[in-house]
């Protein structure tokens, strides 16, 4: 029988066939950070996405309230008189201010609704009704939300509406 100098010393820590044995495991290892990384990877980027797209519709949003308030706002200082809707122009310079300050979005005149609420209907004073709607359109595809097609964007419709009283000035 012939000796093997493998298995000199076996089990002592300066051995040769720990020393192999550990060299196996750590190769064993080596892509396993990239293994998760490539599994997680997908989830990870998911996350990053939906984050941004619930931001823009946050964005979204906000800045059509404040559009509305802005149309809403309009007619305080003004008497009921000169706040009259039925004028062209009138509504043509709220229609203009809600658009200046909708900058950045699209919103056509027939997505902007105006109307008057009585003097008697509960606030004591007459208001102006301003109605602004936006369709938004996020990035990512998401199932259930908005969209009629599978793998279609989603398709929301932000509606907001403010209320301000007229004449608030000469009161």
């Amino acid at each position: 029988m012939q000796y093997d100098s493998r298995y000199e010393d076996e089990g002592r820590e300066g051995s040769t066939v720990l020393t192999r044995l550990r060299g196996m495991i750590a190769r064993d290892e080596r892509g396993s950070a990239a293994m998760e990384f490539g599994l997680l990877l997908p989830l990870l980027m998911l996350i990053v996405l939906g984050a941004i797209d619930f931001g823009r519709f946050a964005f979204a949003a906000i800045t059509v309230t404040n559009a509305a308030r802005t149309g809403a706002a309009y007619c305080v200082y003004k008497s009921a008189s000169s706040c009259d809707i039925t004028n062209a122009d009138t509504v043509t310079q709220i229609k203009g201010r809600v658009q200046d300050d909708i900058a950045g979005f699209t919103v056509q005149d027939s997505d902007i609704a105006l109307s008057t609420t009585a003097a008697g209907s509960g606030n004591g004073c007459p208001c102006l009704v301003v109605t602004v709607q936006h369709q938004f359109n996020t990035w990512v595809p998401w199932p259930g939300v908005g969209s009629l097609a599978p793998g279609t964007p989603a398709s929301i419709i932000i509606v907001r509406t403010a209320r301000m009283p007229i004449g608030v000035a000469s009161l």
